[in-house]
């Protein structure tokens, strides 16, 4: 009660100091100011990407993901562009295999750019599945998750979060099973997937 008498004392003064007329409206009501309303961003599934990367050029010219000396590094051939018939793959995409055609190993590198779910749009896609991996990790400061969804250990995927509506995906496999010697598939997409962020990170 004393709180709501200093507010009527406060305002018979400031009423009789101004000369106006402090009777309040005839309906009894009070006015007051709209609430400030504040808009939130959509929830993502994903950890935030809290340095967004511009990786237009190489959605642009994918085959330029990784440079010469990281494919020397890595003992990968060629680039070639272009889908292969039995792969899902994204508009935007390279193709990297094993210098040697004996190991039969491939490496794809897709990006899937305003995706308006980045890599968000993969852990909606995990839940309520069982994968045989599913490791979310960080690379060189970015949300990634390495995953597989059937228990075939010649291949894994690593998806990098770019921004939270964009990211890249490194798919590596060793096609059927030719050349496979027991080795960490996921471990090794993710050498290969800090190679290709370290290029778009140095070219921004």
């Amino acid at each position: 009660m004393r709180r709501r008498h200093v507010a009527m004392a406060a305002l018979i003064t400031a009423a009789v100091l101004s000369g106006c007329d402090s009777t309040p409206p005839a309906d009894g009501s009070t006015t007051t100011s709209a609430p400030t309303t504040t808009t939130t961003s959509r929830q993502l599934a994903a950890p935030a990407v809290r340095d967004p990367l511009d990786a237009k050029d190489f959605e642009a010219n994918p085959c330029t993901s990784l440079t010469t000396a990281q494919l020397t590094e890595l003992s990968l051939g060629d680039p070639k562009e272009g889908h292969a018939d039995n792969v899902d793959q994204s508009e935007d995409n390279c193709t990297y295999s094993d210098l040697d055609p004996a190991t039969a190993l491939i490496v794809y590198v897709n990006y899937y750019p305003d995706s308006d779910d980045g890599l968000s749009g993969r852990y909606l896609e995990h839940e309520g599945k069982q994968w045989d991996v599913w490791a979310p990790a960080e690379i060189d400061g970015y949300p990634a998750v390495t995953y597989r969804a059937k228990a075939d250990p010649t291949a894994c995927d690593l998806d990098i979060g770019l921004s939270d509506t964009s990211f890249v995906n490194v798919r590596l496999f060793y096609f059927g099973w030719k050349g496979y010697a027991g080795s960490d598939t996921c471990a090794q997409v993710r050498t290969v997937g800090s190679a290709v962020l370290a290029t778009i990170k140095a070219a921004t």
